[in-house]
């Protein structure tokens, strides 16, 4: 009887454990969910302070209706679709660097407008923008890349701090992994400066 009395209790604790394990494995997925989700929020709000067009916030409304954080716009109204421009400019050196605004900007400069060779940079693990250094089939110049790194510091969620981290690679060790949400991407082979906007 005694006997008997132990396996049930063996079995509840088992139980019991299973489940405490189940449940751990469970909250540590929705934490580590939950703190992507408030990164990518975080990321929109930096996206919205950097808008100079009506055009390039209505990418963003898009977007997050695309994702479902808000309703949809009527969609009787029909609009035309324009798209917006990211911002250019030329470096000291005379290379052209190109900033996104927002995550459809950073999709279309890092996936489609970058080749192999440019130079990719963003703040590192901070929300802002990709900033693209278009390669002149030559070395660009560290003042250039120095430039860049500054400008993709100030178009981030750190741009009143200082010693600010930026990485940056080649463009061909940029990834955008399937299924990412927009503006995501991942990279390898990166250096990093630590720079003041």
């Amino acid at each position: 009887m005694l006997n008997t009395h132990l396996q049930k209790t063996r079995k509840d604790i088992l139980k019991k454990y299973t489940k405490a394990k189940n449940a751990v494995r469970i909250l540590t997925k929705q934490i580590d969910d939950t703190k992507e989700e408030i990164e990518y929020l975080e990321g929109q709000l930096i996206n919205l302070e950097q808008c100079t067009l009506p055009t390039e916030i209505d990418e963003i409304r898009e977007e997050l209706s695309d994702m479902g954080y808000i309703r949809k716009k009527d969609k009787n109204k029909k609009q035309k679709k324009v798209v917006s421009q990211p911002i250019h400019v030329v470096s000291s050196d005379n290379f052209d660097i190109y900033i996104g605004k927002n995550n459809v900007q950073n999709d279309y400069l890092t996936l489609r407008f970058a080749s192999a060779n440019d130079i990719w940079l963003h703040t590192k693990n901070i929300p802002g923008s990709h900033v693209i250094i278009k390669n002149k089939d030559s070395n660009i110049p560290y003042t250039t890349i120095l430039e860049a790194a500054k400008l993709a510091a100030a178009h981030s969620k750190a741009k009143n701090s200082s010693n600010v981290p930026v990485d940056y690679t080649f463009k061909k060790y940029v990834k955008k992994p399937s299924g990412a949400k927009p503006g995501f991407v991942i990279y390898t082979n990166q250096k990093t400066l630590y720079v003041t906007p």
